[in-house]
């Protein structure tokens, strides 16, 4: 990236955050006038979270004011109990997400990208991976074409050594997106500890060719090639 090309990217930012300032004293004064105003307090949350993203992560804890303002105002408020979780996922308070992701698919069973969401958070506890890979299948049984979900739901089984069940998940990935270099990588990483190395080569060689720079995988695919060769 040139110089030039950074101080325009650095200059767009910057006004994003003017006109995302603009957009939050709008929000502020509807407040004012109306405190209740669920609506308001929910989009003023939703800016200060993309004011969050947009160099200023101290605002985290103002959006979530926000969101918690929504709740109060109305509890079955499911947006604002998922913006409030992904907040605090990010800002690494993953118990007090997993509850909130717990209020939204209490509100809506049906949330798929919650249950999603829940069993990426569980998976960062070693002892609650089983939990995490049945929140993927509920996430999967509600969109089954969520090809993130079957890739996450296959790192979590590979992780308990669960490796022909991911494998079987990595190509309903695979087949959802053919083009999912990671999903290659990781087939390929789970077939190499079932010493099935010429077919674990081969999803090397695929995610080689959707990305050739990738030096993990160029790696993975020597050691395995390696392996092949010794035995």
């Amino acid at each position: 990236m040139t110089l030039d090309l950074t101080i325009k990217q650095l200059e767009r930012e910057f006004e994003e955050l003017e006109q995302l300032e603009i957009r939050i004293k709008e929000d502020k004064q509807t407040i004012e006038i109306n405190p209740g105003d669920e609506q308001a307090w929910y989009e003023k949350g939703i800016r200060l979270s993309n004011r969050v993203s947009n160099l200023l992560p101290t605002k985290g804890r103002d959006a979530i004011k926000c969101f918690e303002k929504v709740i109060e105002i109305n509890p079955a408020n499911e947006k604002a109990w998922y913006e409030k979780a992904g907040i605090l996922h990010l800002s690494g308070k993953f118990r007090e997400a997993i509850r909130c992701y717990d209020k939204v698919t209490d509100i809506n069973p049906l949330n798929a990208t919650a249950w999603h969401q829940k069993g990426n958070v569980l998976s960062l506890f070693s002892e609650r991976r089983e939990e995490a890979i049945e929140c993927y299948k509920k996430a999967i049984e509600i969109d089954p074409e969520n090809a993130a979900a079957w890739i996450n739901r296959a790192s979590v089984l590979h992780g308990l050594g669960k490796s022909e069940e991911a494998i079987q998940c990595y190509d309903r990935a695979l087949e959802i997106n053919p083009e999912h270099e990671t999903a290659w990588n990781n087939k390929g990483i789970a077939l190499h500890d079932l010493e099935r190395y010429e077919e674990a080569i081969t999803c090397y060689n695929k995610a080689i060719e959707i990305h050739p720079s990738n030096e993990f995988f160029i790696r993975n695919k020597e050691i395995a090639q390696k392996e092949l060769n010794d035995t």
